[in-house]
């Protein structure tokens, strides 16, 4: 049985031995990479680096880093199929210096050759040395191996990540300097955490890792899982239980080491084994090549293209005086909040007040900074540009806290002066309205300077004093324009009173024929008496402007009133007289009917017109008190034309009876002109020979002269073109003016 548990444990080693038979005889390992004195920059070591020119394979590099003395040199030989190697260190002091190389290894026809490097976190090294042997091995691996023992803590992921950011920004500086876009890839991550006896609960090591990681950044981006290809993680056991034997772990053999960790060692081998060639835009890298590359990346570590980072303790202290800066500027920012809520205050009390927070949130910085001065003084200039920004937006506040209230205390000052003006009962005389409303505006802006005497010089009282005097002159308009228009209708109303006053007055007279004096007192009593119900009516009114717009309206409307009344009246006058009228008529009818015919036209019309006279003076006696009234006139008109009529009528019998009385003498002396007409070439000698043959005729028969005068002029009148021979003249005479033009127009153009 004992013998069977020793072939159980031999088991793992034997199997070692198996894979390691198919590999090359290993070199001893050599200092590629050295620190210098100062252990800030990185030498090559020539002679070191020939032998990695000598590889003429393409190489898989597989680089180990991590914190001192977590073991990475052990592993490196384990990874060799060794148990010595890398030089081991017992003690607390490093061995490794810079950067190591053992190999090449082959497996598979592939070479591989392992970089140990100088553990991080040494007491004696800047964080930006790490950095830079983090690179250097990261850029130059095709594996990464991240060594760590015992557990994975967030300050651990915290600062691979940082490792990480500054290898990839050194990695785009080196190129940037080589002016060439070389394609650097990050090469696969594997995380080996040794010593290892946690439960992962379930989870695969990977999984494990890879929810650290996730839970470190809230499922955000930019993690290790964003910077390398693939994450992976691989946990060891502890190599022995003894402690003398694990301080001395190059001096145990191989069978000596617990299964557990041979195991998985075992399995970390062959994915190691596995790791890609190294190539650079997908061209694999021989030893050369990665002796160059090696060259490259040390220059541009050693020539400031490497970022500096803080270390622990400048971070700390950076850190302590930025939250400091913050606690001084939440505390100022507090102060002036509490400040601003608690009232309002003038513009030179605020800055007062904030002058003196000010000072005492920056000796609360500076005592916060206490022995900082290195970090604080750089941030004391930020600081108080941040609570000069703070104290203008809490100054802007305080202003729009003073806006808002002279905003309202101007609207309430409107507000008052309106309730005031609807106390007054309208329409009130203009004067009185002026007075009034310039005594509660008077009032209204007294009290917006007393309620707010404290914030008089601030910019927002006198802008809100300006809006406040246009406001109150805007409703004092809307107010003075409801006064008028109230005044306006109490006019419209005394208008429409006196107007039915004064039709009344008339309508008193309307069955009476009134004479013109009688008229015009009938209107002067009804003007008075409307006048005096307007003045009534309107009070106040009366002496306002509007009152003459409204006295105008009136006096339209009354002489409307007084023209329809006067034609009223002239219409019972009319009437009046209409009897009479009809008498008078009848009566000069047979007046002229007894006027003896035939006689001249002249004495007709005079003795006609003398008995019309008669009439006339007749009806005007009668009615002599309606003198110039149309109803008169109209009937006197109406007995006129009657008149006419009559006379014309009369006049056609007289004409009649002259003309049978002169028949037989107009028929000799037509025959008589018809004789002479050949004698005469012009129509007016014709004529006068025709006047001179008819009144010589006429006289021979003893007719009365004055009527030979008009059987004379009814001859010329009414015979003579009956019998007139001659063309017109005219027609004549303007053909002979056209020949003479015309041949007068054909000489002048011979001429030229």
């Amino acid at each position: 049985r004992t013998e069977g548990l020793q072939m159980i444990r031999l088991f793992p080693f034997l199997l070692y031995l198996g894979i390691v038979v198919g590999t090359q005889t290993l070199t001893q390992p050599i200092q590629l990479v050295y620190p210098d004195s100062n252990h800030q920059d990185l030498l090559i070591n020539e002679e070191s680096i020939k032998k990695l020119e000598a590889i003429t394979k393409p190489v898989s590099v597989i680089s180990i880093v991590g914190p001192l003395h977590s073991g990475k040199s052990y592993l490196a030989n384990q990874l060799m199929g060794k148990t010595s190697g890398f030089v081991l260190g017992p003690t607390l002091e490093p061995k490794t210096r810079g950067m190591w190389m053992a190999g090449p290894i082959e497996v598979d026809g592939k070479a591989i050759i392992f970089l140990d490097s100088e553990g991080l976190f040494a007491s004696n090294v800047s964080e930006t040395y790490d950095a830079k042997i983090f690179s250097i091995s990261t850029l130059l691996s095709s594996y990464l191996l991240y060594n760590t023992i015992r557990f994975i803590d967030q300050s651990s992921i915290d600062y691979i990540e940082l490792l990480a950011r500054r290898a990839e920004l050194f990695n785009l500086r080196s190129h940037l300097k080589q002016g060439k876009a070389l394609e650097m890839k990050f090469p696969p991550l594997l995380w080996v955490v040794q010593n290892f006896f946690q439960d992962t609960m379930g989870e695969t090591p990977q999984q494990w890792l890879q929810g650290l990681i996730r839970s470190s950044k809230d499922g955000g981006p930019n993690t290790l899982l964003d910077l390398f290809p693939s994450v992976d993680c691989h946990t060891l056991f502890l190599p022995h239980r003894e402690k003398q034997k694990m301080i001395y772990l190059d001096e145990v053999e191989m069978n000596e080491l617990l299964p557990e960790y041979l195991t998985g060692i075992e399995r970390l081998r062959q994915k190691v084994h596995k790791a890609p060639l190294k190539t650079i835009d997908s061209h694999r890298l021989r030893g050369p090549d990665i002796a160059q590359l090696l060259r490259a990346l040390v220059e541009s570590a050693n020539t400031g293209q490497f970022p500096e980072i803080p270390s622990v303790w400048q971070s700390f202290l950076t850190f302590s005086a930025k939250e400091a800066s913050i606690e001084a500027v939440a505390m100022l920012d507090k102060r002036l909040s509490d400040l601003v809520d608690s009232g309002i205050l003038s513009s030179a009390d605020f800055q007062q007040k904030s002058k003196e927070i000010r000072a005492e949130c920056m000796d609360v910085f500076s005592r916060l900074t206490f022995g900082m001065q290195e970090v604080s003084d750089e941030l004391e200039g930020q600081v108080e540009k941040q609570m000069e920004g703070k104290i203008d937006l809490y100054h802007q506040k305080n202003k729009d806290k003073i806006t808002d209230l002279c905003v309202a205390q101007e609207r309430a000052e409107v507000d008052e002066f309106i309730s005031q003006m609807n106390g007054v009962k309208l329409p009130v005389s203009s004067h009185y309205f002026e007075n009034i409303a310039d005594q509660f505006v008077e009032e209204r802006k007294d009290s917006y300077q007393r309620s707010l005497v404290r914030l008089s010089k601030e910019s927002p009282f006198q802008n809100q004093a300006q809006n406040l005097d246009r406001s109150l002159n805007g409703e004092l308009v809307k107010f003075e324009k409801e006064n008028r228009r109230l005044i306006g209708l109490k006019l419209e109303a005394a208008v429409e009173k006196a107007e039915g006053v004064f039709i009344n007055a008339l309508n008193r007279h309307s069955n009476e024929a009134l004479s013109e004096e009688e008229l015009k007192k009938v209107r002067n009593e009804a003007l008075a008496e409307a006048n005096l119900s307007f003045d009534e009516f309107c009070g106040f009114a009366s002496s306002e402007p509007q009152a003459n717009g409204s006295r105008g309206i009136l006096d339209t409307r009354y002489e409307r009133h007084f023209e329809a009344f006067y034609g009223a009246n002239n219409v019972r006058v009319s009437d009046l007289v209409a009897e009479f009228t009809r008498q008078l008529t009848e009566q000069l009818g047979d007046e002229l009917d007894k006027i003896s015919l035939p006689q001249s036209s002249e004495e007709l019309v005079a003795d006609a017109e003398r008995r019309e006279d008669g009439i006339m003076r007749e009806l005007e006696e009668k009615y002599y008190k309606f003198k110039g009234l149309e109803g008169l006139k109209q009937r006197k008109d109406s007995i006129h034309r009657f008149f006419v009529n009559r006379v014309e009528n009369i006049k056609r019998q007289n004409s009649h009876l002259i003309a049978r009385e002169t028949n037989l003498i107009f028929k000799d002396v037509k025959r008589l002109l018809l004789e002479d007409a050949s004698q005469y070439f012009l129509q007016s000698s014709f004529e006068h020979h025709a006047r001179s043959l008819v009144a010589t005729k006429l006289h021979e028969s003893g007719l009365d002269e004055r009527l030979i005068r008009e059987a004379t002029s009814m001859f010329v009148t009414e015979e003579l073109p009956k019998i007139s021979t001659f063309w017109p003249i005219w027609p004549f005479v303007a053909a002979v003016l056209i020949i003479l033009f015309t041949m007068m127009a054909l000489y002048f153009k011979s001429l030229r």
